[in-house]
């Protein structure tokens, strides 16, 4: 049956796109596709889920994996610690009778070989969470909607500093790793949300440093990214006032602040990606704009959800203009906005979180 399935992928059936609408966010508008019905194959077997047990996740959430488990108790959920084992049961699952593999992978980058052997089969390949590098074997993605939280963000400062006509106020990105396509993604959607103000001249990233390229930073490497924003600082900003920083992560909130003081100004507004305890100890105590929220369990709901109707021979509803926005082409996605959480509605979002929610409250 080898290559039964990849001659049916190569003639998925985009049913119809449904819905044409206008978004408008953070000033920017734009006619797109919203909505359109995917049929793809499923062969009779079993689901196998291949995830990643060192993912990052917010804490009090539970692993991926145990959501799943949990949302799909048919599916077999297997923690692969490291890219070999990952690899060798990717390439070994269609012998063992999967109809349905899903794969959270440990090496976005060197993960694409084992997919094109699985793509040779008659299996369903679906990436969740993480976007491979190579995903041109894979049939869906279902994961977060970066390109949108780098919408929200801008959004949300534009809410805060207040749109002037006729005064520019100024933000910096730092985005994520240079490897990371999620934050490529991210760092698009914020440019793409600046776009109509600074057209209209009311916000700009005065360093021009508007590629990804020139604002990736390794979130875990403070003294790089202090390195590049105390330059940025020193040669941009002398005379003007830097009133907000995108940063990939919270804990890279105090390293800003403190390049704030040493140059004489005051501290930015942040918004950040990562959702963490002491980010949201910030947040409440207003030195942090939003951070970013990603629960496994409503990514696993969502997967689940995918499965069983897929299973049932039914279409599933992808959005077409957020694939292509997420850098993935051509290559259909579901895919889950992460949420902006504020000193607003943090209390809110985070009621279910038992080591987040009390934090809320302090």
């Amino acid at each position: 049956m080898a290559g039964f399935g990849a001659r049916l992928r190569r003639t998925i059936v985009l049913l119809l796109a449904t819905l044409l609408a206008t978004t408008s966010l953070a000033g920017c508008s734009e006619t797109k596709v919203t909505s359109a019905e995917l049929s793809l194959p499923v062969i009779d077997g079993s689901v196998l889920a291949l995830l990643d047990p060192g993912a990052e996740r917010p804490p009090g959430t539970t692993s991926l994996a145990g959501a799943l488990a949990a949302a799909l108790p048919a599916a077999e959920v297997v923690e692969t610690p490291t890219h070999d084992e990952q690899d060798a049961r990717v390439r070994a699952a269609a012998d063992a009778g999967v109809a349905i593999l899903l794969v959270q992978a440990i090496d976005a980058e060197r993960i694409g070989s084992a997919l094109s052997a699985a793509a040779k089969t008659d299996m369903l390949v679906v990436a969740v969470g993480v976007i491979p590098h190579d995903f041109g074997s894979i049939d869906l993605f279902i994961g977060w909607d970066e390109f949108s939280a780098g919408e929200q963000e801008v959004a949300a400062f534009a809410r805060a500093v207040g749109i002037e006509e006729g005064r520019t106020k100024y933000l910096e990105l730092l985005a994520g790793d240079e490897s990371d396509l999620g934050a490529r993604a991210r760092f698009h959607g914020a440019l793409f949300a600046l776009k109509a103000f600074t057209e209209q001249g009311t916000l700009s990233v005065k360093s021009g440093r508007t590629s990804f390229e020139t604002a990736a930073v390794d979130p875990g490497d403070v003294a790089a990214a202090r390195k590049a924003l105390g330059t940025t600082y020193a040669v941009t900003y002398p005379r003007h006032e830097l009133q907000g920083v995108i940063i990939p992560t919270d804990d890279l909130a105090p390293m800003v602040r403190e390049l704030a003081d040493e140059h004489d100004q005051p501290a930015p507004l942040l918004m950040s990606s990562g959702a963490s305890a002491a980010g949201i100890t910030e947040l409440m105590a207003g030195t942090l704009l939003t951070t970013m929220y990603r629960d496994p369990a409503t990514l696993a709901g969502r997967i689940a959800d995918a499965v069983t109707t897929l299973q049932a021979g039914d279409p599933v509803t992808v959005n077409p203009q957020g694939s292509r926005r997420n850098r993935l082409k051509r290559k259909p996605a579901l895919l889950v906005p992460p949420v902006l959480v504020s000193a607003d509605n943090a209390a809110a979002v985070l009621a279910d979180n038992p080591e987040l929610a009390p934090l809320t409250k302090a």
